[in-house]
């Protein structure tokens, strides 16, 4: 027994219940020193853990904000190419148009040319809405001689007695009617004639004509030295 423990045997102290806490403290020491290894070492993981968490972090915003610039940039790319899309169905769409109405233009300009040629080759007719106008314009015209005479042309002649039979059946006029073959002077088409006195309804006749589609060239005087001079309204011949 050492020199201490005589000295507290001594004096009345329990050396073993020394010894017992001296043993445990110094357990308790060392899970202290065990537990406390734990501590930093979980200090250190969370450090780390934490340096990642904020790695993380950081590279998830980054990458959110390049992912953002990239679909900016993709719905810019889209859009032009879309753009230009509807530009260039627009430019084709545009240019159907123009090829549509050249050729809509062209096909008119051939029915106009096909409606003169046939008006050249076919012969004028009256038609009855002609036939009516003209009546509504004349009545009551001409109570003195209307004669109308077809220079040497057989589609004036035949238009000459189409006339002559819807004015005599307007009851335009109550004499006699003449339609005949002019001999004389150049092949003008057809000349109405009508005595000086009756010159206000000619002029009417006239305008009716005209009005019906008839190539109607002036209204002239013809003198007579014996009497009264005559009333011409020529209606042109075919071209």
């Amino acid at each position: 027994m050492s020199a201490i423990a005589q000295t507290i045997a001594s004096k009345g102290v329990n050396v073993s219940e020394i010894d017992s806490l001296t043993s445990r403290i110094q357990r308790l020491d060392s899970a202290v020193d065990f537990w406390n290894g734990w501590y930093i070492a979980f200090v250190a993981m969370t450090v780390i853990f934490g340096a990642c968490l904020f790695f993380v972090q950081f590279m998830s915003i980054k990458r959110s904000t390049e992912r953002a610039s990239a679909q900016t940039r993709l719905d810019q790319l889209k859009d032009e190419a879309n753009r230009m899309a509807l530009a260039s169905v627009q430019g084709e769409a545009a240019k159907a148009t123009e090829r549509a109405a050249q050729a809509e233009l062209k096909t008119e300009q051939e029915r106009l040319e096909r409606v003169k040629l046939e008006q050249r080759v076919n012969w004028r007719r009256l038609s009855s809405t002609q036939a009516t106008s003209l009546c509504e314009a004349l009545k009551p015209r001409f109570t003195n001689r209307l004669s109308i005479s077809a220079f040497p042309d057989p589609e004036a002649l035949n238009l000459a007695t189409e006339l002559s039979k819807v004015l005599k059946d307007c009851g335009v006029h109550s004499g006699g009617w003449g339609v005949r073959a002019g001999m004389i002077g150049p092949p003008i088409g057809i000349l109405l004639r009508a005595a000086e006195s009756s010159k206000t309804d000619v002029l009417i006749l006239r305008r009716a004509l005209d009005k019906n589609g008839l190539v109607v060239g002036g209204v002239e005087y013809v003198p007579k030295g014996w009497g009264p001079g005559i009333i011409e309204i020529e209606i042109h011949g075919k071209p």
